[in-house]
């Protein structure tokens, strides 16, 4: 299935029947042991890069928690997803606490252009630090430019790159199934 299903088929479904509750998110993502059963080359889909895609859009889907079921990822048989499991754990580790204690805003927005439609985005501020999780959920390459409410210098979390000095837009590129947190 398409990484986006994991809203209507799960996420969705689960709402309906407890609205009041929140909802954590138990992924089956990269249970790859299943791939010579159905005559499956491995390694089966999801891509290591459409894992770390569904995990930040649960996010954006205001899920309260996160945990990868992997029952045969290991290094050594597959480095790529295991790579991935361990930077989502860190990555969610590192903005746990907007995501445990803070508010959801929208002072940033992408601007309109035929791909932004791909791009999904949740803006949480906390002890007034803005954090944007955003992820192009398609298999393209997307642009897009974020818009601010004033002007900010944003970093981009694990990626090494800050804009030189507040704007009002940035622009950015997205890769297939990529994953952009940014703070300011």
């Amino acid at each position: 299935y398409h990484p986006m299903m994991i809203y209507g088929y799960t996420i969705a479904v689960c709402r309906t029947m407890v609205p009041d509750k929140p909802l954590w998110f138990l992924s089956q993502a990269v249970d790859l042991g299943y791939g010579a059963k159905f005559k499956v080359p491995k390694p089966m889909r999801p891509t290591p890069a459409e894992v770390r895609a569904m995990a930040f859009y649960s996010l954006i889907c205001d899920v309260k928690g996160y945990a990868l079921y992997a029952n045969t990822i290991n290094a050594e048989d597959y480095p790529q997803h295991w790579a991935t499991a361990l930077d989502i754990a860190k990555h969610m580790r590192h903005i746990s606490a907007p995501l445990a204690a803070g508010k959801d805003v929208r002072t940033a927005q992408v601007s309109k252009n035929p791909h932004a439609g791909s791009i999904f985005h949740r803006e949480i501020v906390h002890d007034g630090r803005h954090t944007l999780i955003a992820v192009n959920m398609s298999a393209g390459a997307i642009p897009a430019k974020w818009v601010f409410a004033k002007p900010v210098k944003a970093i981009a979390l694990f990626e090494d790159r800050a804009m030189e000095k507040a704007a009002g837009d940035v622009s950015d590129v997205f890769e297939p199934w990529g994953v952009h947190i940014y703070q300011w």
